[in-house]
C-alpha cells in the first residue's frame, strides 16, 4: 500500500502515517512514533502537512490530541475533482503547443506508463509510426502486461527495421508491424527509435522501461529521413 500512496502524491512517511491511521483507526503522535521507529517531531511535521491536506483529523481526549486518518473514499473523490479540474484546463495549458510549430519539449518516461503515453500518442496521430531496432524486446519488458498493448499496437500502421536475428524474437512476440525490413547481424541495434508527427522516442535494453520522448519537428523528421534512407538499404 505504501507504494502506491507514493504513485498518489504521498511521501514515504506520510504514506506510512496515513496507512498506520487507517488501520489502527486512532492513535497519538507518541503512539505512532513508537509503532514506526520515526522521532516524534517528524511525526508531527508529517501529520501537519496531511492535516492541511485534509487527509488526517484530530480530536482531544483527556487532554491528549489524538488522530484519526480520513477514509480512503474522500482522498478518491478529492483526486477525482481534481483531475476534473486539470481536464479543464488542459486545453488552455496546450493551446501554445498546438499552435507553435517550434515548440520543443523532452520527456523521461518509465515504466508501463511510459508505454501507455506512447500508445496513446501514436493512435491519436493516425500517420504511420516508424520503429527501428528493438521493437520486440520491449514487449519482453512488459512481460506479463505486453497482453493489454498488443492488440492497440497491432491496430497502427507500423513499419520496422530490424536485424535478422529478430526474427525469433517477433514470431513469438505476437507484434505484427504492416511492414517489416532487415539490417546485416553486424549491425548493433541496441537504442531503438520511434518516430510519428513531431514527436521521437528512444528506447534501450534496459530492465526497467524507460523512454525518452522529444517532440520537435525538426528532430522528428530528421529521424524520418534516417528511417527512410535505411529502409532502402534493409532487405525483406
Amino acid at each position: 500500500m505504501i507504494a502506491e500512496l507514493e504513485d498518489l502524491g504521498f511521501t514515504r512517511k506520510e504514506a506510512q502515517i496515513y496507512e498506520i491511521l487507517v488501520k489502527e483507526k486512532e492513535l497519538s503522535a507518541p503512539k505512532i512514533a513508537s509503532l514506526l521507529g520515526i522521532d516524534r517531531r517528524t511525526v508531527y511535521d508529517v501529520i501537519n502537512l496531511l492535516f492541511r491536506k485534509g487527509y488526517v483529523s484530530s480530536k482531544k481526549v483527556q487532554g491528549k490530541e489524538i488522530f484519526s486518518a480520513i477514509h480512503p473514499k474522500y482522498i478518491a473523490e478529492d483526486f477525482s475533482v481534481k483531475i476534473d479540474c486539470l481536464k479543464k484546463i488542459i486545453p488552455l495549458l496546450t493551446k501554445q503547443k498546438v499552435a507553435d510549430e517550434f515548440y520543443q519539449e523532452v520527456n523521461i518516461l518509465y515504466g508501463k506508463r511510459a508505454i501507455q503515453i506512447l500508445v496513446d500518442n501514436a493512435i491519436k496521430s493516425k500517420s504511420e509510426i516508424l520503429l527501428m531496432g528493438r521493437g520486440g524486446y520491449l514487449l519482453e519488458q512488459l512481460e506479463e502486461s505486453k497482453n493489454q498493448f498488443i492488440l492497440k499496437l497491432n491496430s497502427l500502421n507500423w513499419k520496422m527495421i530490424q536485424t535478422k536475428k529478430y526474427k525469433e524474437i517477433h514470431k513469438k512476440s505476437g507484434f505484427i508491424p504492416k511492414e517489416i525490413r532487415y539490417l546485416s547481424d553486424e549491425t548493433s541495434l541496441d537504442v531503438a527509435f520511434i518516430v510519428f508527427d513531431n514527436k521521437l522516442y528512444f528506447f534501450t535494453k534496459k530492465k526497467e522501461i524507460q523512454l525518452i520522448e522529444i517532440i520537435d519537428k525538426g528532430f522528428a523528421d530528421t529521424f524520418k529521413a534516417y528511417f527512410r534512407l535505411l529502409w532502402k538499404i534493409a532487405k525483406k
